[in-house]
């Protein structure tokens, strides 16, 4: 049931979810499905055999239905106590964003700060100019 890595044709261009887009915003596993077996039927969607979002090969995909699909998830990453930096995924230390991901606040408050310090001159750049523009 679940395919070898190697044998995947792997999108190089991934969305934020990693599925596999082209330069229109197509998501390339289901181009590739529907050239080599036709139309996704109504009420079933697509699922991943090898677990790679990004793969396009149209032998490692299954129409199912989301029921199925939603049952094959491996859903041990829910089951997770620490962020892949170590901090606790604890009440205090956690939230669940609009996807139902867990997200570390420690590592996003990091991350915030990165970007922040990395665009510092622009974003003050842009509220001056908006403090200017109101003036």
């Amino acid at each position: 049931m679940t395919a070898v890595d190697k044998d995947c044709m792997v999108w190089p261009e991934v969305d934020d979810d990693g599925y596999g887009r082209d330069s229109r915003g197509r998501l390339m596993h289901r181009v590739a499905y529907e050239s080599a077996a036709g139309s996704v039927p109504v009420g079933l969607e697509l699922d991943h055999l090898c677990r790679n979002r990004a793969c396009y090969e149209p032998t490692h995909l299954e129409a199912v239905t989301h029921r199925e699909n939603m049952r094959r998830v491996d859903w041990s990453f829910r089951n997770k106590t620490h962020c892949p930096e170590g901090h606790p995924y604890d009440e205090v230390n956690t939230y669940v964003d609009t996807r139902g991901f867990k997200v570390c606040r420690t590592c996003q408050r990091v991350a915030s700060l990165a970007h922040y310090r990395a665009n510092r001159d622009l974003i003050n750049e842009r509220k001056r100019a908006r403090r200017m523009a109101m003036a």
